[in-house]
C-alpha cells in the first residue's frame, strides 16, 4: 500500500534538526522551508486549512500523551515508499544504473538518522541539555519502492522508483519566484525526493507537514546522497553527496526536510542555542 496516514509529531525531533546542525558543530540555517511554507499560508487556502486542521489534531494528541520516547524495538514500523526524480540533464546516459547507489547509501543515511542508529550519535551530548527525552527509535523506515509504479512512466514491476529528466513535474525555474514545486498526483503517496541543480538552497520541503498528493522534497543535487561512515558515492557525470564544498556530504540535508515534510520545525529557530522556536 503507497497510502498511509502519519502522526508523526514529536518522535523525529531528535535527528531531524538537531543532529542536522552536528556536521561541524556549526548553525545550518534554513529560512526556505519555513518562508515557503508562510509565503502559502499567505495565499492557499487550501494548504491554509490542511495545516490547521494538523495542528488541532496535534494539541488535542499532545494533551493525552505521555512520555513520548521510544528507545526500543519497534511493534509497527511505518514503511514510506519513496521515489526519487531526477531533473532534466542531471544524469548522462549510462549512469543511471550508478545513480541507483547513490539512492540506496543516501536512504541507508536516512533510515540510520531516523533510528538513532547513526555512529556519530554521541554527538547528541552536546545539545542533550536542550530535551527532555534522549535520541529514540522513531519507529519510521523508508524503502525505495519496487512495485505499484504508476503507469505511463517507464517503470515495470521490480524496477527501482527513479525517474529521469521527466517534464511532467514542471520543473521550477526559480524556487522562490513564485512557481510551484515540483509535484505530479500519478505519483500521490509517495515521498516524492526531486533533486534539482542551482536552486539556490540545500533543500526545500513542500509543506510543514506535506500531504503525500505527488508532492515531496526538493534537494540540490550537489549535496543528494552520502553516509557519515564512508565517502559518497560518485558516478560519471552527475552532481553529488560530495560537491557542495566537502561539508554536506552526510544525507543530512535528507533528513532536514524529510522531518519538514512530516510536520516538524526548527527544534531552536535559525541558531545554534536552545531558545527560539520549537519544532511543535
Amino acid at each position: 500500500m503507497k497510502y498511509f496516514n502519519v502522526f508523526l509529531f514529536v518522535f523525529i525531533a531528535n535527528w531531524s534538526f538537531a543532529q542536522l546542525t552536528l556536521e561541524q558543530n556549526t548553525p545550518r540555517s534554513c529560512p526556505s522551508t519555513v518562508q515557503w511554507h508562510e509565503e502559502r499560508m499567505s495565499k492557499d487556502l487550501e494548504y491554509k486549512n490542511h495545516i490547521e486542521r494538523i495542528l488541532a489534531d496535534r494539541v488535542q494528541y499532545m494533551n493525552t500523551t505521555t512520555g513520548i520516547n521510544q528507545n526500543g524495538s519497534c511493534a509497527n514500523v511505518i514503511v514510506i515508499p519513496v521515489a526519487v526524480h531526477y531533473d532534466v540533464g542531471l544524469v548522462p546516459a549510462g549512469s543511471e544504473a550508478c545513480v541507483e547507489d547513490i539512492v540506496n547509501q543516501q536512504l541507508a543515511s536516512l533510515n540510520a538518522d531516523f533510528a538513532s542508529t547513526n555512529a556519530d550519535v554521541s554527538n547528541w551530548s552536546s545539545y542533550a541539555s536542550c530535551f527532555d527525552t534522549s535520541p529514540g527509535e522513531t519507529c519510521i523506515e523508508f524503502c525505495l519502492a519496487t512495485q505499484n509504479h504508476p503507469t505511463g512512466w517507464g517503470l515495470n514491476e521490480g524496477d527501482p522508483a527513479i525517474t529521469f529528466g521527466d517534464t511532467r513535474f514542471n520543473w521550477p525555474n526559480d524556487i522562490f519566484g513564485g512557481d510551484p514545486l515540483p509535484a505530479n498526483s500519478d505519483w500521490a503517496g509517495y515521498m516524492n525526493i526531486f533533486i534539482q541543480s542551482g536552486t539556490g538552497v540545500l533543500g526545500i520541503s513542500d509543506g510543514i507537514p506535506g500531504n503525500f498528493s505527488g508532492t515531496g522534497v526538493v534537494v540540490e543535487a550537489c549535496n543528494f546522497g552520502g553516509s557519515e561512515t564512508g565517502p559518497p558515492v560518485t558516478c560519471t557525470g552527475v552532481n553529488s553527496g560530495d560537491s557542495c564544498g566537502g561539508i554536506y556530504d552526510e544525507g543530512r540535508t535528507l533528513t532536514h526536510e524529510i522531518g519538514h515534510y512530516l510536520g516538524l520545525f526548527h527544534i531552536w529557530g535559525d541558531n545554534a542555542t536552545c531558545n527560539g522556536g520549537q519544532d511543535g
